[in-house]
């Protein structure tokens, strides 16, 4: 699977995370339970996921002319949450409501950099 991440990364032209950056992902996604994540992307966005799944466990519940629904069973930590956040405008967390309110604060907290 770090092999997997590693490969993403290089895909999107991001750096290659370290052994050291993956032991603390690992660890911190130790530390919680796998949840039921529904996400609604674009059209557009949804076809770079068919291609390119954020998880293994990705399905997809729903799809029309604008948009898609998909649910993943995961452990929410600091490096999915970056993936969801990667995807910007074209992506919503619809479930859990802590996930959705917590990606709403960090969109806010870099809506109010920019709105200075």
């Amino acid at each position: 699977q770090g092999k997997d991440k590693h490969l993403q990364a290089k895909k999107r032209g991001l750096r290659e995370a370290t052994p050291a950056d993956m032991l603390i992902l690992e660890n911190k996604s130790e530390d919680r339970a796998k949840q039921d994540v529904k996400i609604k992307v674009s059209t557009v966005q949804a076809n770079y996921l068919r291609d390119l799944p954020i998880h293994e466990s990705q399905q997809e519940c729903e799809r029309t002319d604008e948009y898609s629904i998909f649910s993943l069973q995961v452990r929410p930590t600091f490096d999915f949450q970056q993936e969801l956040l990667w995807h910007g405008e074209n992506l919503e967390v619809l479930e859990p409501l802590w996930l959705r309110k917590e990606i709403a604060g960090i969109i806010k907290k870099m809506w109010n950099k920019y709105n200075r």
